[in-house]
């Protein structure tokens, strides 16, 4: 009875009794991991996935898995559960009581547990695999979840005994995690792999045969496997993603089961806390859950959303939908700043100032605008108003914006290095355009690879700052050859405050150089009718929220980094490039 005073008594906190408004406030200013759609609209946002990656994509077969389970009267159990997602869905379908670890003390889990009203959501701060053992009794859980996390773990064998140690009989055990590909079952130690995975700690990598028999040899049978595809070409380039679901069953119902399995659990049969003859056994009443989802599944990140409590269109970024963000771009303007040529002309405070001028500059549900966001909303502007209809992108990397959403009228082709432009591929196919029109190569040395004299336009979005600077000059003659004469070299080119001169004069001068016109004045109604030099004075400034808001989410916490603010504040321009190839 005492244990289960403890478990109840944290779910409340000091945020229990706030207001759903005073609980918003509180929300806008972290820095969500997972990127959820609450009630009343309000949307987290993440810091992890960008615009050019499906929202929560590598919680998807979770998702999947606990759309085909029936949670009412369940106890649950989400085992590092960081922003508490999964926590959040269980407790919304109607689970008896849901616990939720972590080895961090989160407010912003805190907030939003209070601002859906869960009370039946426990929170256990502060809990690592061990303290785990010590918190919950044996056959306490009907289901475990655990995303993640064997690859952070200096025993990952552990975490399944435990997730058995805390099943009832029949009760359900859903684990995700990265995999390496090998037919042999292998926990591969990354330190010493020859394309680490990179993120603090990854320690030991499975493969998905690891995964399978540490199952089995923990007493679970497989009921279900799904492969996450589309990773490899998002954010995980060397690893993959597959998620199981598994029965907590006696060691003689696994199926599978081979002998040496066998042996271990029947001459050696206490493994840490975990009997193997008395989960033999077991006769008492074991759950009753009923999965009625696929045995065997695959689900591609870039072509088959899954809909779920909490998540947000899987088929929008993490940004707001393209239409809307133009149309608020249209309404509102951007936010520029005019005639800046040198670091004297601009001081700190003007920069608090124009942030505190304009609190409007944010994205619907409360994402805030980027650099990026805006340079795409400028190039396209262009492409729009002028009519480019055969257009090249360059470095496009995992930017699906231009694939996307450039209009049917408009040909699209890129040229990037291999690995990197995958995502583009896809998104082509999906419009049903030919994918083969992105080469694997680098502008500069394009010859042979993209014909002269093809493009109307070539374009970029925060790719150029990236050019070493000898290699500025082949890069701007590179463009000139590709294109028609007449066409336009369109680009967006993130710098900040301090350099917007040297780097104006960098790629306006070898733009120059290179045969470009760059003053086309009045090419844009609303750059034109205002700024008599378009190309030279403007700019877009990025909210100092945002800046502030990627600091302390992502430089402090992540790469641990101290100088991260000063750095990260001076990052927050993008010059505006466009540059026309004379008639003849």
């Amino acid at each position: 009875m005492g244990d289960e005073v403890k478990i109840n008594a944290r779910m409340r906190d000091r945020f229990t009794d706030m207001s759903r408004t005073e609980l918003a406030e509180l929300m806008q200013k972290e820095s969500f991991f997972h990127d959820m759609l609450l009630d009343d609209g309000i949307r987290t946002g993440s810091w992890v996935y960008e615009d050019n990656y499906p929202a929560n994509y590598h919680l998807w077969p979770l998702f999947d898995a606990l759309n085909h389970i029936d949670l009412e009267g369940l106890t649950c159990l989400d085992v590092g559960t960081f922003d508490g997602m999964i926590a959040f869905i269980m407790a919304a379908k109607g689970a008896a009581r849901v616990d939720a670890t972590c080895q961090y003390d989160l407010d912003r889990f805190r907030q939003v547990r209070a601002y859906q009203g869960y009370k039946n959501l426990a929170y256990h701060p502060a809990t690592d695999l061990k303290k785990i053992s010590q918190t919950f009794k044996p056959a306490s859980h009907d289901i475990v979840v655990m995303s993640a996390m064997l690859h952070h773990l200096t025993s990952p064998f552990d975490a399944f005994l435990e997730a058995r140690r805390l099943l009832r009989r029949d009760g359900y055990f859903l684990v995700e995690s990265i995999v390496m590909e090998g037919e042999q079952a292998s926990l591969l130690l990354n330190t010493e792999l020859e394309q680490p995975v990179y993120g603090a700690p990854t320690l030991f990598i499975p493969t998905a045969d690891a995964v399978r028999g540490m199952l089995r040899l923990a007493s679970f049978d497989i009921v279900s496997e799904t492969h996450l595809l589309g990773g490899r070409i998002a954010r995980e380039p060397n690893y993959d993603r597959m998620t199981f679901l598994a029965r907590a069953s006696r060691p003689s119902d696994v199926s599978d089961r081979n002998a040496k399995t066998e042996e271990i659990q029947t001459k050696s049969p206490k493994m840490g806390d975990l009997d193997f003859s008395s989960l033999e056994a077991d006769k008492t009443k074991g759950s009753t859950i009923v999965f009625k989802g696929s045995k065997k599944r695959k689900i591609n990140i870039w072509t088959d959303p899954i809909s779920c409590l909490l998540q947000p269109d899987s088929r929008t970024p993490a940004g707001a939908p393209f239409d809307t963000r133009f149309a608020v771009a249209r309404e509102k303007d951007f936010l520029r700043l005019a005639s800046i040529h040198s670091s004297d002309a601009f001081t700190w405070d003007d920069v608090y100032l124009l942030g505190a001028m304009h609190p409007g500059e944010t994205m619907p549900e409360g994402m805030e605008w980027s650099l990026k966001q805006l340079g795409n909303l400028y190039v396209l502007d262009y492409i729009r108003n002028l009519g480019l209809s055969k257009v090249l992108e360059v470095g496009q990397g995992f930017n699906l914006y231009f694939p996307r959403h450039l209009p049917d009228w408009c040909d699209y082709a890129g040229i990037d290095t291999a690995g990197f432009y995958n995502a583009n591929v896809l998104a082509l196919a999906d419009r049903g355009r030919d994918p083969s029109a992105i080469v694997d190569g680098l502008l500069g040395q394009s010859e042979g690879l993209l014909p002269s004299g093809a493009f109307d336009a070539c374009i970029s979005v925060s790719v150029l700052e990236h050019v070493p600077g000898p290699d500025v000059k082949k890069v701007c003659e590179d463009m000139l050859r590709v294109l028609k004469p007449g066409g336009w070299a369109v680009h967006s080119i993130d710098t900040n405050i301090e350099r917007i001169e040297k780097i104006s004069k960098l790629w306006l001068g070898s733009l120059q150089a290179a045969g470009f016109e760059v003053d086309p004045t009045g090419v844009d109604e609303r750059i034109g009718g205002q700024l008599p030099h378009p190309t030279e004075d403007t700019m877009f400034l990025e909210p100092l929220s945002i800046r502030a808001r990627y600091t302390k989410g992502f430089r402090k916490t992540v790469w641990g980094d101290p100088e991260g603010v000063d750095r990260s504040l001076k990052h927050m321009t993008t010059m505006l490039v466009a540059a026309r190839k004379p008639q003849s």
